[in-house]
């Protein structure tokens, strides 16, 4: 399931409804991948803690593959890793 916004309370209702239809039809709701996406924007602190939020927000609402990008010139992929995904890992 590819969600277009946050993982706010509307993903969260979308997210309840797929897994009632998969229970009437007998499907373990858990095969479905929850995707969302969201990029990076500003090399400033408070962008890195506010997205840092919002990917913790993402795994505690149900999304299990998550696309980070991060459109800072001059920042490499590990970068990326070492400041957003360690530490919510």
């Amino acid at each position: 399931m590819e969600y277009p916004g946050p993982p706010g309370e509307e993903f969260r209702q979308r997210n309840d409804i797929l897994n009632q239809h998969c229970a009437a039809i007998g499907r373990d709701p858990n095969d479905i991948v929850r995707s969302m996406q969201t990029i990076l924007r500003s090399d400033a602190p408070e962008a890195h803690t506010a997205t840092r939020t919002l990917l913790t927000e993402m795994i505690d609402a149900g999304v299990s593959h998550i696309v980070l990008a991060s459109v800072i010139p001059g920042r490499s992929v590990q970068w990326l890793a070492d400041e957003l995904i360690e530490p919510v890992a």
